[in-house]
């Protein structure tokens, strides 16, 4: 598995250092950085598909002696360590330009903050990988992909700023009592169930998968 993982670094290096020096830069621009680093997370792993797509890996491993699951887990736990440490470190520079740059109008991201971002990575990583591995082609895949985040942006967007729109309200206000009881702990046990679930479930796809 180390291996694997020595792989994915491999592919993901240049991008790994665009994020490191995107980051600070945002910062001076005084721009909203967690959209942003969520969109660069999921470019990760778009990525990484893309690329077993064109160097046509999964023919490449039926020859090598590599469980299937071995290399379902290995992303996983690949993003997982990315997701973890970016986060970190944007925890790192937010602390910095804070004190710094005096000219920030926005507020410092707290502990929470930096959890609460990590959980909403890992749901969206829980629910989008295992459409890559369910559908063959990666440009059907990432096709659909788009379709359902269009969609998905389209209805969280009615709900969130309609006003006649009011049962979210106390959706939010449930989940914010349940998550104020143990915050850390239930924020971060509830990011890896989401990610052990998908990872069962894009392992069980993938095993099954006729990859010749």
């Amino acid at each position: 598995m180390a291996h694997l993982l020595r792989k994915e670094l491999q592919l993901t290096k240049l991008y790994i250092l665009f994020f490191i020096l995107l980051i600070p830069f945002t910062y001076g621009m005084n721009v909203q950085i967690t959209g942003i680093t969520i969109w660069i997370m999921i470019g990760f792993m778009i990525m990484m598909f893309y690329s077993d797509s064109l160097n046509e890996v999964y023919r490449y491993i039926v020859s090598v002696p590599i469980k299937r699951d071995q290399i379902v887990c290995t992303r996983y736990i690949f993003l997982l360590i990315l997701s973890g440490g970016f986060s970190l470190y944007l925890w790192l520079i937010d602390y910095v330009a804070h004190i710094g740059l005096p000219f920030l109008e926005k507020e410092s991201l707290s502990g929470i903050n930096i959890f609460s971002l990590f959980t909403l990575i890992s749901i969206i990583f829980s629910a989008s990988i295992p459409l890559f591995y369910y559908i063959k082609s990666f440009h059907r895949a990432m096709t659909v992909y788009m379709v359902l985040v269009i969609i998905v942006a389209f209805f969280t967007a009615i709900i969130t700023f309609n006003p006649l729109i009011t049962f979210d309200n106390a959706i939010i206000h449930f989940v914010h009592s349940i998550i104020e009881i143990q915050p850390f702990i239930i924020l971060g046990s509830f990011s890896m169930l989401c990610l052990f679930v998908s990872y069962k479930f894009s392992a069980w796809i993938f095993i099954r998968r006729d990859i010749i």
